[in-house]
């Protein structure tokens, strides 16, 4: 019911025959900003702080949750697999001390991949200590389940997932290699389809690679080559503390 209340609350910003008068939020936009940098950061204290104590989240494909701990749950799972953001402000109001922020997201790795888009609606809260927190956020992907089931992984019926991990030398040398699509087309002419590549925040120097591979043993026939070990050179990364996990079938 307060969920209602709250939305009933915004649509009378508008609707009422003699309105509350809503202002342009620019305290919510900077906060979002907050938001999005605690994402890409990897600060997830700096997240749950920026929710009001039972907070609701609405994600899909799942139930309702609420509380510090569901939202710790949703974000520092975004947050430990490495995901970066970038949030496109569509309307930010506010009235008294509620207002709502109605956005567009995308969601990506640290090299440039995009995972998912999608848009959302937050209400925020001003709270005794003056702060705006978010009460209520719900979101959900712009990639039906299906056709976004193909589009990110590019006709990837019968793959198997891969991930390599290993120690680089000098981290920005191998970011940059991977920013750029040269490496993974090498990649996809050696059996895979496509290259998603992570960073540990907390150690830089440790990466990895998760790999959709459609030919497996051209794969690793390419993981033994020379062109393989000259791009690993070129890219600083260590070899001897590679290690290759493969998909197990069910």
């Amino acid at each position: 019911m307060r969920l209602t209340t709250c939305v009933l609350a915004v649509l009378c910003l508008t609707a009422c025959e003699d309105p509350i008068v809503s202002y342009e939020s620019a305290v919510i936009e900077s906060r979002v900003i907050a938001w999005e940098q605690a994402l890409n950061n990897g600060d997830v204290d700096a997240l749950v702080e920026m929710y009001t104590r039972n907070a609701r989240v609405l994600s899909p494909n799942k139930e309702m949750t609420a509380g510090s701990d569901a939202v710790r749950a949703e974000f520092g799972g975004m947050v430990g697999a490495g995901l970066v953001g970038d949030i496109t402000t569509v309307e930010a109001r506010h009235a008294g001390d509620i207002g709502y922020h109605v956005g567009l997201y995308t969601l990506g790795t640290a090299d440039g991949g995009v995972i998912d888009r999608g848009k959302f609606i937050e209400i925020w809260r001003l709270e005794d200590d003056g702060h705006w927190r978010i009460s209520n956020d719900i979101f959900n992907s712009d990639l039906p389940v299906d056709a976004g089931h193909d589009e990110k992984h590019e006709e990837g019926a019968g793959h198997t997932t891969v991930t390599l991990i290993h120690e680089v030398n000098d981290p920005a040398t191998w970011l940059a290699a991977w920013r750029n699509d040269d490496r993974r087309e090498l990649f996809k002419q050696h059996g895979a389809i496509h290259v998603h590549a992570f960073q540990d925040r907390a150690n830089p120097g440790m990466t990895g690679l998760v790999v959709a591979v459609r030919d497996m043993a051209a794969f690793e026939a390419f993981l033994d080559s020379d062109a393989a070990a000259a791009a690993a050179a070129a890219d600083g990364v260590r070899l001897d503390t590679m290690r290759m996990f493969s998909e197990i079938s069910h």
